[in-house]
Order: C-alpha cells, then structure tokens, then sequence
C-alpha cells in the first residue's frame, strides 16, 4: 500500500500478527502489544473498543486446564465467569 507524502519509504510498513473480523465494515488488527480498530474498505482507524480487554495468556491457559482437570460440562459459562468476561447481549456489536 503506497504512503503518504510524509512516508520517506514510499509505503506503510506493517507487522499485524492477528485480525479478527468484528462483522460491521471493521476488523481488530494486533501488532506488537497494540490492537488497532480499522475500517475495512480503506483501513483507515475507527471508533474505539471500549469493550476490548486484554487477558493475559497464562490465566487463560491456567482455566482451560481446570476445565479439562475437572472435567467441567459447561467450559464456556465457567471460561466467562473465571475471567469476568461481560455475556449481557448489549455489549454484543452484532444486530440480531
């Protein structure tokens, strides 16, 4: 993608190691430690993600392992209540 005049290489330069598709024209890009929210067509920044919470890996390892160990039925109500995870249906950006 070419850069702006300001942009001495003549192009942006980008490591995204992650993306995930919010479903509404934008999408979440990961590079390095920040998420940046970007519009799809032209990929240009966007709103914010008030929303977004950042867990770290090893307390999510640590409560799939303690589904597994207990052998817990429903992993998902267990997954959301031990990281405090919001469920309410507001918070959902998909339109039903």
């Amino acid at each position: 993608m070419s850069g702006p005049k300001e942009c001495f290489t003549g192009s942006f330069h980008a490591e995204i190691i992650s993306a995930l598709d919010l479903n509404d024209g934008t999408f979440l890009a990961a590079e390095g430690c920040f998420v940046f929210r970007l519009r799809k067509s032209d990929l240009f920044p966007v709103g914010s993600a008030p929303s977004l919470r950042v867990v770290d890996e090893k307390i999510v390892n640590d409560v799939i392992y303690n589904i597994k160990k207990n052998k817990i039925k429903k992993a998902t109500v267990y997954l959301a209540d031990a990281l405090k995870l919001p469920t309410a249906s507001k918070l959902s950006c998909k339109d039903d």
